[in-house]
């Protein structure tokens, strides 16, 4: 089992991304927001990380 951290600000594909990784029986953590993703970072150990490369900028 992987921990894998997903980064999407859409909430719909977030959560299609989550619930296949689970029934796959990863651990997973789902971000809508990339500041709070990365913060986890530092307090997870994280195998995989799943991101949306188009994300708006913090405070937009």
């Amino acid at each position: 089992m992987a921990k894998i951290l997903v980064m999407d600000d859409e909430a719909s594909v977030g959560g299609v991304l989550q619930r296949a990784l689970q029934m796959d029986r990863h651990e997973v953590l789902a971000f809508e927001d990339a500041t709070l993703a990365l913060e986890e970072v530092d307090f997870n150990e994280i195998d995989l990380v799943i991101t949306d490369l188009v994300m708006p900028t913090p405070g937009d």
